[in-house]
Formats: structure tokens, sequence, C-alpha cells
């Protein structure tokens, strides 16, 4: 056994890394549960706090929005009544209107007068009041429903434009019934002249808008709506019965209720069950308040919206991650994996190398006693041999069956001496290019005599030209030779009392696309009976009975494959037995002319 290497021992790769990884995995298998759900806190976590941010953020946008959109209607209000501010004013320097406010004079002339100024501004009256809020001239003098003879005295902006200021006031109209804004202003010969505005047009302006937008006057009643539905409703617990202001026929009939209204914060409110961002804007004059009312559910949408798409990116991103994390631990695992082959491999190599090496124990051994038997049985035998040819030509041989006996003896004790001799000398043949179909038919010649005499087919395949082999040629041929005695001798083993058929041995030759040429010898007789072919190129082991072979056949074709750098393989069935001898092909052309073996009969 060679130094430094003990039988049965195997070797360990130095696999560190791949030891790290197994042994990282196997740390993390309990903990990969743990992780998932560590990632899926941390990723709802996250889509969480994207949400909260979201929503912040759209609300803020939208509250700014809704902010500037109540600006935006009330500077048009502001508008749509500014042009008509200056009117009353105006009219009250006419010559005829303050005789129409001091005088009966010419009355129905005033009226028509102002009937055209009404017409050309698109206002719905203008009339004038004496001191006392009697209507003597107006511009519906011949309608239906006319403010002539009527008084309004009570309303505040006749106050306000007696007292020398300019009066302005929202009501639903005591004669008309129909809703408007009213702006009066004085007139010198202690009257007042007051012009209608139709609040349709007012109403106008409001009614392109998709969301509800209100205006409220000072006491919190709606007067101007995109929702005709919250009309004349108050957003405070204030005079339901209509009594809102100082005019208690500021509404008319109609009872002022109470809007399903409630203030949740500075910039959220709840209107008739629905949730709304209100933004908000002042009109001076009047005192009016208009809000601008936007569904915070499209706030809430935006929000899902930005959320979904954060969330899919992040999830993606953990996907992303998850799958990197299992492409490596699959790496991992497939490092893992082929190191398990290297090394199981590597001790397979050893284990072979390890019984090799027995084996050449055995054969040294085995070689210094052969040269030791075979010298001390070549004189002997040489002896035995001269004294019988002797007794054979002189006639003194006791009898026939005796001297067959003892030659059969002697050839068995010669042929014992062959074998023996393989592992007591050298290697005697420089190595050169083989050809192996010469190989095969100088052995299948030198066993031919053997077969016939057993009556066994010997059945030759060799169909194409093999490739050369570098190595000896009578070492090969030797090995061919032991291999078909073998098989003749298994093919007579596996005959029946009565045969089906003529035992048959078939030698053959192939190359593979391994660079490899394979001699192969195959016989029908009982197989190897499940023996490993280890076990069968021991030395001393055989299949056969007892006295019929020494177990060396096998053991001389292995050691002569290995020289050559191939190996000995076996298949086995029932139906019997194929061995062969695997050689690598010669590469190039040889220094030395390829050698066609001659037969010989040392086997």
């Amino acid at each position: 056994m060679a130094a430094g290497i003990r039988e049965n021992e195997l070797i360990t790769p130095d696999l560190g890394e791949v030891g790290d990884a197994r042994q990282g995995l196997a740390s993390k298998r309990p903990l990969r549960a743990g992780v998932l759900v560590s990632l899926l806190i941390i990723a709802s976590v996250a889509i969480a706090s994207v949400g909260l941010v979201a929503f912040s953020y759209f609300k803020d946008q939208a509250v700014a929005r809704t902010t500037a959109q109540a600006g935006l209607y009330a500077r048009l209000l502001e508008r749509s009544i500014e042009r008509y501010r200056y009117l009353p004013t105006v009219l009250a320097q006419d010559l005829a209107v303050q005789q129409a406010a001091g005088s009966s004079d010419h009355l129905l002339a005033v009226s028509q007068r102002l009937d055209d100024f009404a017409q050309v501004s698109g206002l719905e009256a203008i009339y004038v009041m004496d001191g006392g809020g009697t209507v003597r001239a107006t511009s519906n003098y011949d309608a239906t429903v006319s403010f002539l003879g009527q008084n309004y005295g009570f309303r505040p902006y006749f106050i306000e434009a007696l007292a020398g200021r300019v009066g302005e006031y929202f009501a639903v109209g005591a004669t008309t019934g129909r809703p408007g804004y009213f702006i009066a202003a004085p007139v010198a010969a202690s009257g007042v002249v007051a012009v209608k505005l139709d609040v349709a047009e007012l109403q106008a302006v409001l009614a392109q808008a998709d969301v509800p937008v209100i205006v409220t006057d000072g006491a919190g009643v709606v007067v101007l709506s995109s929702k005709p539905g919250l009309l004349y409703t108050s957003l405070a617990d204030t005079g339901l019965d209509g009594s809102i202001g100082t005019d208690p026929r500021q509404f008319g009939q109609r009872e002022i209720l109470s809007a399903d209204w409630q203030q949740l914060d500075e910039a959220q409110v709840r209107l008739a069950g629905e949730t709304y961002l209100v933004g908000s804007a002042s009109i001076k004059a009047p005192n009016w308040q208009v809000r601008y009312l936007l569904p915070a559910g499209q706030v809430t949408s935006s929000a899902l919206g930005a959320t979904s798409l954060a969330a899919l990116a992040i999830l993606s991103v953990l996907l992303l991650a998850t799958f990197l994390r299992s492409r490596r631990i699959e790496v991992a695992l497939a490092t893992s994996r082929e190191a398990r082959k290297r090394l199981s491999a590597a001790n397979a190599d050893l284990s072979r190398a390890q019984f090799r090496l027995r084996q050449r124990d055995k054969l040294v051994t085995l070689g210094h006693l052969s040269a030791c038997i075979s010298h001390e049985l070549s004189q002997p035998i040489s002896a035995m041999r001269n004294h019988l040819a002797a007794a054979e030509f002189e006639g003194g041989a006791p009898s026939e069956n005796t001297l067959d006996r003892l030659s059969r003896l002697v050839e068995r004790i010669s042929g014992i001496t062959r074998q023996l001799r393989f592992f007591a000398t050298g290697d005697e043949e420089t190595p050169r290019q083989v050809d192996v179909a010469s190989v095969i038919s100088n052995a299948v010649d030198l066993v031919r005599h053997d077969a016939e005499k057993d009556q066994i087919t010997l059945q030759v395949e060799v169909n194409s030209k093999p490739p050369l082999v570098e190595g000896m040629s009578l070492r090969l041929e030797q090995a061919v030779v032991n291999l078909l005695r073998n098989a003749l001798r298994a093919a007579v083993d596996g005959v029946e009392p009565i045969p089906p058929a003529r035992p048959m041995v078939i030698i053959s030759a192939d190359s593979n696309d391994r660079g490899e040429v394979a001699i192969r010898i195959s016989d029908t007789g009982p197989g190897v009976r499940g023996v490993e072919l280890e076990r069968l190129t021991e030395p001393f082991v055989t299949t056969r009975v007892s006295g019929e072979g020494m177990g060396l056949g096998l053991a001389i074709v292995d050691a002569i494959a290995s020289e050559h750098g191939g190996r000995l393989e076996v298949e086995s069935s029932d139906d019997g037995a194929c061995f062969s001898i695997v050689l690598p092909v010669a590469q190039g052309p040889s220094k030395t002319p390829p050698i066609t073996p001659q037969a010989s009969s040392d086997t």
C-alpha cells in the first residue's frame, strides 16, 4: 500500500465556499416563512404610508382647487352685479326721474322711458318711488303684474337709499313672487330709484358647474345654487320661520328649512350624507359667501390610483428581489449538488485507486512469489518432459492413460508458470501503434483449435478496419487470448444435456465518439453469476470449480488494459457474459511503423 493513503480512507475536497452556502441555506430554511411575513408587513406598511401621503397630497391639491374655483365664481357673480351697480345712480340724475319722484305729472312718459332703459339694459324692472316707498313710475307699467302703485318702503334697499346710500338686497319679489337682486339709489327730490336684476342671470353663472356650488347670504341662507334643491335652505339653525333678517318678507311665503349640512373640519363638510371638500370665497357687496364643493370620493379615487401604482411598483420590486434571491438559492443549491457530485466522484476514484493499490500489492507479492516458483518449477518440469519423451520413444511407459495424465499435469504446471511469469517479468516491448484487427486475428488463431475441439462456434465480427491503438502487441494479444479462453470455457459450462443450439463465442471491435476502441468477447455461457468486476479481477478469484483455474486470467487482462491507459468492462445476463477491453485510440502519426502482431502460443 502506498505511503500516506490508508485503506478505506475517503478524501474531502476543499469545498469551503460550498459548505458555507449549504450551511447558510440550512440556517435560513427555518427563517424563510418569517422573512416572507416580514417582507409582507414591510410592503403593507410601505403601501399604507404611500396611501396616506397620496391622500394628503391629493386632498391638499383638491382644497386648493376648490378655493380657486370658489374665487372664480365669486368674481363672475361680482362682475354680473357690477354691470348694473352704477345704473340707479345715473338714473337718479335724470330730470324726468326726479320729477316722477316728486310729482304726478308725466308719469306715463317716465314709465315708458324706464321701459326703454330696462329693455336695453336687460333688467327685469326699473322703478321710481316717492319718499314713502310707493312706486310712481315703473318699466312694467303695462304688465299684468306691475309694480305701479305698490309700496316697498319696508325693503332694506329702500331704507338705505332714502338715507342717501346705495342699497343692495336679495329678496323674493313681493309682487311677482320671483327672486331678484335689487339696487337702489337716492333721488334728489326725496325719492328712490331702483332696478331689479333677474336672479336667473346670476343662476346661469353657476349652472355650468358639475359639482355643488352654493351662495349664501349673511344669515347662511342659500340664495343661489347649481343644485336647485338647495335653494332657500339654511346652513345654520336660525330663523326657520322665514324671519332670517330684518325683512320678514325677504323670501316671501317660503319656509326656510335647515340643510343637512355638517362642517367636519376647515376643509371638509358633509351634505346630505355625502362628504365634500369645500373651498370658499367672499363677495363683499353683497355680503355673500360662495362655496365650491368637490366630492371627497374623487380624492379617494386619485389616492387609490396612485397607491395602486405604488403598490404595483413595490410588489414588482419585492417579486424581483424574491426572484433574484430564489435564483441565488438555486445557484447555491446547484453548486452544492455539483460539489457533492464531485465529492462522490472523487471518493469513487479514491476507492478505485485504493482497490488497485491493494491489487498491485498483491500482484507485487505475487510477482516475487512467481519468480521463485517459476525458477524452482522450470527445471523439474523440463526434466519430467524429457523423461516422458524418452519413455514414449522407448515404449516403457506403464500405459497410455498414465502418460496422458502425466502430459496434462505437465501442461497444467507449464500454464501456471506461464501465468506467474507475467507478474515476474517486466515489459520487454516498446509501445507502438498496434493494429487491433491483427491482434484479434492472431488471438483467434491461437484458440481456434480449442473451439473446434469443444464444438464451439467462434464468430469474428470486425466489419471495418478499427483504429490503431498505442501499446504492446504481445501484451494485448495475451489479454484477448485470456478472454477468449475464458469465454470458450464458459460456453462449454453453459451447454445443457440436450442443447437447443451450438454454444457460441463472438469477438468484435468497434470505436465510439469518445476516441476509444472496444474489443468485445461475448459467450453463451452462464454469465458471471452476480460477481462484480472488481472482485473478478482480484488474483486467485475464480468462478470455476476448484482445481480448474487459479483466477489469474482476468487479473492479467485488467493489468494489461491499465498499462495501455484503458479499462476492462463486463456485461452479464442469463444468456451469457460480454467482456470488453476498452483502449484509447492512438493520437497522431506514429514515429515507428504500426505493428502487425504474429501469432504466439504464449498466453
